[in-house]
Parts: C-alpha cells; sequence; structure tokens
C-alpha cells in the first residue's frame, strides 16, 4: 500500500469511528442515567402501588357492606395461603398435628409470640408479613387486615382438618404495635 493511500485509509477510518465513539460514550451516560432511572422507577412503582391499594380499600369501604368487605379480604386470604409454598411446607411438616404446626410457628415467630392453652392459640406478628404491604404504607383501612385473618384460617383449617375460628385483635396496620390473633380450634 502506498503512503498516500495509508493516510486516506486512516483519515477515513479516523472520522468514520468518531460517530462510532460518540455513540458508545452515549451508551455508557444512558446506562448510568438508567441505574438512576431505574432506582426512580422502583421508588415511584412503590408509592404508585401504595396509593392504589389504599384507593381500593377506600373505594371498598364507601360502596361495599362491611361483611362483603371482610369476606371478600378473608378470601383474598385463603387464596394467598394456598398459592403459598411456606404454607405447603408447613401444612407438610405438621402433618395435620396442630402442636407441630405451632412449634414451628413459634420457631418463625418467636417463643412468646405463639402461644396455646384449652384450643385457643394467640399469634403475635412484631411486623407485617403481607409482601404487597410490609414495606408501607404505614396505616391501611382496617378492611385490608380481613386479608390476614384469611390467611391463618387457611393455614390452621389445612392442618387441623376442620373450621376455626380466627379474632383478629390488632394489627400493624391500623395503628397497633403489633398484630394479634387468636385462633378458636
Amino acid at each position: 500500500m502506498k503512503r498516500k493511500e495509508f493516510i486516506k485509509k486512516t483519515i477515513k477510518l479516523g472520522v468514520a469511528s468518531g460517530p462510532m465513539l460518540l455513540f458508545k460514550r452515549k451508551k455508557i451516560v444512558a446506562s448510568s442515567f438508567g441505574r438512576q432511572s431505574e432506582e426512580k422507577t422502583s421508588d415511584l412503582k412503590q408509592k404508585f402501588q401504595e396509593e392504589w391499594i389504599k384507593s381500593l380499600l377506600k373505594n371498598m369501604d364507601k360502596l361495599i357492606n362491611q361483611e362483603k368487605r371482610m369476606k371478600l379480604m378473608e378470601s383474598c386470604g385463603r387464596d394467598c395461603a394456598l398459592r403459598s409454598s411456606a404454607v405447603a411446607a408447613m401444612s407438610k411438616s405438621s402433618k395435620g398435628d396442630v402442636d407441630k404446626l405451632v412449634s414451628t410457628m413459634r420457631q418463625l415467630l418467636g417463643e412468646n409470640n405463639v402461644l396455646k392453652k384449652d384450643g385457643i392459640i394467640q399469634l403475635i406478628y412484631s411486623q407485617c408479613y403481607c409482601p404487597l404491604v410490609e414495606e408501607g404504607p404505614a396505616r391501611l383501612s382496617d378492611t385490608y387486615c380481613y386479608c390476614s385473618l384469611g390467611w391463618i384460617k387457611e393455614v390452621f383449617e389445612t392442618v387441623s382438618g376442620r373450621p376455626v375460628g380466627v379474632d383478629l385483635l390488632q394489627s400493624i396496620k391500623r395503628g397497633d404495635p403489633f398484630c394479634k390473633f387468636t385462633i378458636h380450634l
């Protein structure tokens, strides 16, 4: 190759690579912006979900009588329990023995947070375990926690093989310091 041709090709290559370098730089800048944007998007998504749930509950409270709201949320909780691999594992390990279930729950929640006496079990949660709202909002309509009541009913009925009664006494999402349930076997 002659010197003149070499210089021409080198210049053409340099000119052609300029836009490539700019394009790659834009990709790098966009990539770092994307990470910041993803964090903001995650925060916005969390806020959107929280506001949507609050709106849903506000409208349910306004349009549906209390008995139907309670049944609806309890059904949602039962469905959640049936889909949960943790519930399946607890039920399987308990093999129909409520005392084994209580023992397993003590390991998960703490010895003093699961008490059993005379066919009555008291559960205390030191935090909200619902993956939809555990991070927020701090306060929800009283309607929401009937979902947890249904979850607990489903777990204990599955293991015991018979209907159980569950009372919701306190709830973090209602402003209480902990959640407290009583199960009547």
